[in-house]
């Protein structure tokens, strides 16, 4: 109804082949937009103890709380000698749920040493999905004098909210070993080491979503995460230095590219006061597919993110 597609038969109401009115040998202008809102709320309940000053435990226990809507837009323009002149099509997906994970962990200190060492389970999620969809074209009035040419906007809003069944999804657990060294008063040194295994994330029901996880199995991999930071302490002055690396999860490593970062701080403590200024720098390579079908060509995208974040902290 949107004359994007015609059936090769018409008359034929069995017809299940169709062809494209939208023509564009010499290319078309493509503008893609994404807005997602919404939470993902994590509320957590922490136990802990300790033994004298050198060890010290702890179990955290969280609930989570999912509701989260995204919009998707395709905007297609500049179509060569074609019986459709324009496209625009919205998607529009409601995911809400709930969720729940754990952590458990410990820090060892002997003297200016600081070992750590703690597990993150996965987060075990129940969804529900609602999906509707909108779409607009502009196609040529065939039958207007050649020289009163007009364009007919034609718009399809079934205003149906399509409900699909609950599911589940497992994303992966982390282990985190972590280093630390005390300057006395001067400062510190730190190192973390996080690895993630990407391909146990998994969907179930597993009958309902088999092809799902073949894929996440085939194209995921064991990632690893190096973090390492420090600050120096000169007077009230607080000077702080880190570098982050992410491998990537993917084995070809080019769906979503290494990440690497680093930051940079300083702070002043004024006693009861502390005020916080950092920066921060991350970039990575990924390839993005706009859609699983239909749209399949990839862009290549190199992320820079940069940001400055100002804290000020009361001490009571």
């Amino acid at each position: 109804q949107s004359f994007i597609l015609n059936p090769d038969d018409p008359e034929n109401s069995n017809n299940t082949t169709y062809f494209s009115n939208a023509e564009y040998p010499n290319g078309v202008d493509q503008k893609y937009n994404q807005f997602v809102n919404g939470y993902d709320r994590k509320f957590t309940i922490n136990f802990g103890t300790q033994y004298k000053e050198r060890l010290f435990l702890g179990v955290n226990f969280n609930v989570h709380d999912v509701d989260v809507r995204k919009r998707t837009i395709v905007d297609e323009i500049g179509f060569d000698n074609s019986h459709i002149q324009s496209i625009f099509f919205q998607n529009d997906l409601y995911t809400f749920g709930e969720g729940f994970s754990f952590q458990l962990g410990g820090i060892a200190k002997l003297n200016q040493l600081r070992l750590g060492l703690s597990y993150q389970s996965p987060t075990w999620y129940r969804l529900n999905d609602e999906l509707t969809q909108y779409v607009e074209t502009t196609r040529v009035n065939e039958n207007s004098p050649e020289d009163e040419s007009t364009d007919i906007l034609e718009v399809i809003d079934p205003r149906i909210v399509n409900v699909f069944s609950p599911y589940r999804i497992r994303t992966p657990g982390k282990y985190i070993g972590s280093f630390a060294y005390v300057f006395g008063k001067k400062g510190l040194f730190s190192f973390d080491y996080i690895y993630t295994d990407n391909s146990t994330a998994q969907l179930n029901p597993q009958n309902a979503f088999e092809a799902e996880n073949n894929l996440i199995n085939n194209l995921l991999k064991g990632s690893s995460e190096f973090r390492a930071g420090g600050e120096y302490r000169i007077n009230q002055f607080r000077l702080r230095a880190g570098y982050r690396f992410v491998e990537s999860p993917y084995r070809n490593g080019q769906t979503l590219g290494d990440l690497n970062g680093f930051s940079a701080g300083l702070g002043y403590d004024f006693g009861s006061t502390t005020l916080d200024i950092a920066y921060q720098h991350t970039e990575q390579d990924r390839i993005e597919q706009l859609y699983a079908v239909g749209l399949t060509d990839t862009a290549s995208i190199n992320a820079i993110d940069n940001q400055i974040t100002l804290s000020l902290s009361l001490k009571l």
